[in-house]
């Protein structure tokens, strides 16, 4: 499963818990924060509550290649584990998503 399903998965299945405009407030933080270390990430966004989708991801592909979008991805999905760590607890905000991600992401294939 690539970083980008799995961001778009997370962000679906959080918004039961958070609503759409939490789920929304916390990625747009993930992102922000992660940003810095990847600043790729500025051509990505997350789709409007209509949409449950990442926009911009293909047009970070063609300029930055595949690899490096992952990994920023990657940043952001930790990014929102820490921040949900923070506001629930990092037992719980692990055990929450491990619920929502396939085994084969949480087994170490690659994300792209």
């Amino acid at each position: 499963m690539s970083a980008r399903l799995t961001c778009e998965r997370i962000c679906r299945e959080l918004a039961h818990w958070l609503g759409a405009a939490g789920c929304e407030a916390l990625f747009a933080r993930a992102l922000a924060d992660a940003r810095a270390a990847h600043p790729l990430l500025g051509r990505i966004r997350i789709g409007a509550r209509s949409e449950s989708g990442l926009e911009g991801v293909e047009e970070a592909v063609r300029a930055d290649g595949a690899a490096e979008v992952a990994s920023a991805l990657e940043a952001v999905l930790v990014a929102m584990i820490e921040l949900l760590g923070r506001l629930i607890g990092s037992d719980m905000a692990m055990r929450l998503l491990e619920q929502h991600t396939p085994s084969e992401a949480r087994n170490g294939e690659s994300p792209a």
